[in-house]
């Protein structure tokens, strides 16, 4: 397959499957799992590390049990000329785990984690008097289904 000047063939999307199933399987455990040696293994993921296709290995958490139990969705709207600053900013804050640029009435939209609603509301007070923000609107999540972020290849 061809994405975006890449070319990823079955091996590389057996090895990127095999470590979503487990990121801390070794090079040889995962070469015998895709039948390839551990030396193309690993010189595969350094590649795809390299292309930035693989960004990173990190647990996954259960952020619940950690004492994050808000998961709050935020939408944006904001003046054009603000955006990109805006987006560049709130990329900092801890607390966002995701933020996306969306079409319809908003332009971003922010998955973010609390411990409380007193964390929550201070986070929201603050972030709609930044400079640009035209109107905001949070949800929050009753209760979350589903966080992953692994894709099926």
């Amino acid at each position: 397959m061809h994405f975006k000047g890449v070319e990823l063939d079955d091996l590389d999307y057996k090895i990127l499957t095999a470590l979503m199933t487990n990121a801390r399987k070794s090079i040889r455990e995962i070469a015998k799992e895709v039948g390839a040696s551990p030396a193309t293994v690993h010189n595969r993921i350094r590649r795809l590390m390299e292309r930035g296709i693989i960004r990173g290995f990190y647990p996954m958490l259960d952020t619940y049990r950690l004492g994050y139990q808000i998961t709050a969705i935020i939408m944006l709207s904001v003046e054009g000329s603000y955006l990109t600053k805006l987006e560049e900013e709130l990329k900092e804050i801890k607390n966002i785990t995701a933020i996306y640029d969306i079409t319809g009435d908003y332009d971003i939209l922010i998955i973010a984690k609390f411990k409380d609603m007193e964390s929550l509301d201070i986070f929201v007070k603050e972030l709609i008097n930044r400079k640009g923000i035209k109107k905001s609107v949070t949800h929050i999540a009753f209760k979350v289904v589903k966080e992953d972020s692994r894709l099926p290849l």
